[in-house]
This record gives structure tokens, sequence and C-alpha cells, in this order.
């Protein structure tokens, strides 16, 4: 979690609140993130579990865009792929078999996601209410650089995931064209390190 501090006034604010906050668990302990995690699991859990359930639908889907979304139906999926796949000799009983595949890996990856998200959740007010001393504290202006430094990473690495498309055999992206092995391989490589990096801007 990153605290931005736009201005002097809110600067000199964010100091006077974390010594207030000092003073508070010195007093009273850890009541405040206690109370906050009453709010969100009990008093608010069909809220908060919704909340959630969207989040990672929202990541998995722009994590395998590439590849199917959760909406894609069968009957989707084989329109898309039909005309393609035919000119490569694929057959329409290897398209099923290869959604019926992707559909499995991306809904256990869906049940991991809300499972990271969850935790994600919980950083968030543990962090703020337990410690705010450990947040992270940023200016608007370095703020700007950080986005516009993630943005880049995002684009370089839908281009990547583009050029592991064209070198594949197939849309899940596991298996590379005759002749393009050794590019498929680059770009797999590039595609995980690029993941990799951005997973590490987006803490």
């Amino acid at each position: 979690m990153k605290v931005i501090l736009e201005n002097e006034l809110e600067k000199c604010a964010w100091q006077i609140m974390l010594e207030a906050h000092q003073k508070w668990e010195r007093n009273y302990g850890d009541t405040l993130r206690q109370m906050v995690e009453w709010y969100l699991f009990d008093l608010y859990h069909d809220q908060v579990k919704e909340m959630i359930d969207s989040e990672a639908r929202k990541l998995v889907n722009e994590k395998w865009k590439h590849n199917i979304s959760l909406e894609t139906t069968l009957e989707e999926y084989l329109a898309e792929c039909q005309e393609e796949c035919e000119n490569d000799g694929v057959t329409r009983q290897e398209l099923v078999e290869e959604y019926e595949h992707l559909r499995g890996k991306i809904l256990w990856a869906l049940e991991d996601e809300k499972v990271a998200v969850k935790e994600d959740l919980r950083r968030l007010y543990s962090s703020f209410f337990n410690a705010p001393e450990s947040l992270t504290v940023i200016s608007a202006n370095y703020q700007n650089k950080e986005d516009q430094k993630r943005a880049l990473l995002r684009k370089y690495y839908e281009m990547a995931c583009h050029n592991l498309l064209c070198c594949s055999k197939n849309y899940a992206m596991d298996q590379a064209k005759e002749g393009f092995e050794a590019d498929w391989k680059q770009y797999q490589v590039e595609c995980e390190l690029l993941q990799e990096m951005m997973a590490e801007e987006a803490k």
C-alpha cells in the first residue's frame, strides 16, 4: 500500500497522524485493526466477498486475455479459432480439448486469485491500522513516474505476448510452431520476465 502526499500540508498532517496512532497503540493495542477486520469479514461479509470475486475475475481476465476469458463459451472459442486452425490442420475435437484444458486452468487460476486478493485486502488494512509507519510514502511527482513505468512494462508485455502467440502452435501458447522454436522460447522468457517485473512494480 502506498500513501501519496500531494503537498506540504498533507506531509505535515501525515506525521501528526503517525504520532496519534503510536499513542493509541500504546494505550489500546491493535483494536483499530480488529474493528476493521470485523467490519470487513463479518458485518459486510457478502459485500466484501462480492468485491473480492469481482476483483479476482478482473485480474484473471487481464492475465489470460491473450488465451481465453472466464466468460468465453465453447461456441465462442470454436468460432474464434476455427478458420485459422483449419488452415493449420487442427480438428474440431482438438479445439474442444484445448478449450476444456484452458477452461480448467483459468478456473483454477480464479480460485488462486481470490485467495491472493483476500490476502492483499488483509495486508491493506493491517498495514494502515497496525503499522502505518511501515507504509511507502511518496510524492505525487514520483507517483506519475511510477505510473509511466508500469504502463511501459505493460506495453512491452503485451507486445511479447503477441509475438509469442504468432510463434505458437495453438492459442494456449504452450507449443511452438514448427520452425519457430527458438523465437517461441525467446518470447516465452520475455513474457515471464516482464510479468515478474510488473508484479514487483505492483507491490
